[in-house]
């Protein structure tokens, strides 16, 4: 049985990039006139900071309960597509996940769907993040002091923080993520520390306790109680799980291409920070 499943593994990691290249692409297309973007843009800009940071990060949160109505309407129009399941790919070809039909998995479909969203979602958020860098005249240490202001900002972590910034408002997108998500993963290990909850778990193998990993982070409790269900699932399908964009566990084990490393992806880096930014310690 185990060469078996070797000989398997062995097949799909060769035909897995094959696959891909011969799936088709389905696209759907909307039309807004350079003035409807404007507006929307511009009505996230004020002479004040704070309430502009405060106005993205509530507004690009996606909303579980719009995100289902939408798969129920989208299941009306083409029924087809969600009477059979799904199966997700990674880069490489491999089926990462699989998604069931919409009556026995309406959740998987919902966070396939906020997934699909993040990508128009992301061309307003860049174009309002690179407006708001003009408008109020944003850079690195700016940021960087405005996120300081938290206490899920460690202080000994600061240098490292200011070099994902720094790296992040020269366009240099590798660097930028490599840097900046293991120090959002760290914000909110000590959001949970603070907050009483546990970050830390036995070892099974040395003895000892290990830190929890993302993932466990993402899945506390804490997290809904400080934002909300909609943040949490938000978080989940960003940075840990594999029907999302899963960016986290993508790029620490080395599985994601240059192509992952875009300002698209960079911006909901800096969403999310805009977000954990917003916390503060109650006396």
């Amino acid at each position: 049985m185990v060469k078996e499943a070797e000989t398997i593994s062995k097949k799909l990691s060769e035909i897995g990039p094959k696959v891909k290249e011969n799936l088709s692409e389905i696209s759907h297309s909307m039309e807004l006139s350079d003035q409807e973007i404007n507006d929307f843009v511009n009505s996230f800009l004020s002479e004040d900071i704070s309430r502009d940071i405060a106005m993205i990060s509530f507004r690009f949160v996606p909303k579980r309960d719009q995100v289902t109505q939408q798969v129920l309407e989208l299941s009306k129009n083409a029924p087809l597509q969600f009477m059979m399941p799904k199966a997700l790919l990674g880069e490489d070809g491999r089926t990462v996940a699989e998604i069931g039909n919409l009556e026995e998995d309406l959740e998987g479909n919902v966070i396939h769907q906020i997934s699909q969203n993040l990508s128009i979602q992301s061309f307003f958020l860049n174009q309002i993040l690179d407006k708001m860098k003009v408008h109020h005249n944003l850079d690195a240490d700016t940021l960087l002091e405005i996120l300081m202001q938290s206490p899920l900002f460690d202080e000994e972590k600061k240098q490292i923080l200011q070099n994902g910034l720094e790296m992040y408002f020269k366009e240099n997108f590798i660097a930028a993520i490599h840097i900046l998500i293991p120090q959002i993963e760290n914000a909110f290990r000590r959001m949970i520390y603070l907050s009483g909850g546990a970050t830390l778990k036995p070892s099974n193998n040395h003895g000892g306790y290990r830190v929890k990993l993302f993932g466990a982070l993402l899945s506390d409790p804490i997290i809904e109680q400080v934002f909300s269900e909609n943040h949490k699932l938000y978080f989940r399908i960003l940075f840990s799980d594999q029907r999302g964009l899963n960016l986290r566990n993508n790029i620490s084990h080395g599985l994601s291409s240059s192509n992952t490393f875009n300002k698209a992806h960079v911006n909901l880096l800096i969403h999310v920070l805009f977000t954990l930014s917003l916390v503060r310690e109650v006396e």
